[in-house]
């Protein structure tokens, strides 16, 4: 009798979810962060000095009925990068790259930086909107209208003041609690019921106004809960995109 095992390498499963294949362990994926970081930076250097970036033709952008958005809110340009109010792009980069998707893509049909990747069958679409925060409902519009994506299939990912860092919570609609970015998606889409994924950044001390607070980097000694915070919230909205809203509720408000 003949006995045939198939041996997974270690870098193909994540000891932490070892259920789930689909999820990339994180190791592997650090060298292609590295990697598209190195890019990212070369692309926006270019988007700085007025270089254009070749965008696909129209005719290669497709979209599907079964798709799904998760769009990461934040600024451009290379001074924003690492401040509070850029989380939600270091979230969505950060799953991006869990799910092999890469670095996201400037495309100026959009108005934003896009990734594909495909999870069970269905396709993600990761954004971030390249308008700045207080025009990013320009960028969502387009996006969800052009893929003709349901809202309920659309996830924010954002910083949020009432949050203390390290802190994050799934909301299923709701105003915009005084976040530009928030309030622009609203009028832009005409409706508040969109699933938000909020990331705390804590508020400002005074006399530090909140507008200049949401600008800055985060403190030293806060990083390293930032870098957890960066890699569970990844999680957290694959798990939103693999199960849905109110099991990702379930599993990640209050933990």
């Amino acid at each position: 009798m003949f006995v045939f095992a198939i041996f997974l390498h270690p870098n193909q499963i994540d000891p932490k979810r070892p259920w789930d294949p689909e999820w990339k362990p994180w190791p592997d994926q650090q060298k292609k962060r590295n990697l598209a970081l190195t890019k990212r930076a070369d692309v926006r250097n270019k988007a700085d000095a007025d270089i254009n970036i070749v965008i696909p033709a129209e005719a290669e952008i497709q979209y599907d009925t079964s798709m799904k958005l998760i769009v990461g809110l934040g600024n451009p340009g290379k001074k924003h990068e690492n401040t509070r109010h850029n989380i939600g792009w270091r979230v969505v980069e950060h799953l991006s790259l869990h799910l092999d998707a890469g670095e996201l893509v400037k495309n100026e049909k959009f108005s934003a930086a896009i990734s594909e990747a495909k999870l069970g069958g269905e396709k993600i679409l990761f954004a971030e909107p390249l308008t700045f925060m207080n025009a990013s409902g320009k960028a969502v519009a387009a996006l969800k209208h052009f893929y003709k994506i349901e809202l309920e299939d659309v996830l924010v990912v954002h910083d949020e003041m009432d949050f203390a860092v390290g802190k994050f919570a799934f909301a299923k609609d709701g105003g915009d609690a005084g976040h530009n970015g928030i309030r622009s998606i609203i009028d832009a889409l005409g409706s508040d019921v969109f699933a938000r994924l909020r990331v705390g950044i804590d508020r400002p001390k005074p006399p530090l106004k909140k507008e200049d607070y949401v600008l800055q980097p985060f403190d030293m000694e806060e990083v390293p809960t930032m870098e957890l915070v960066k890699e569970r919230t990844s999680e957290a909205a694959y798990d939103w995109a693999k199960q849905g809203l109110t099991k990702a509720m379930n599993m990640w408000n209050g933990v």
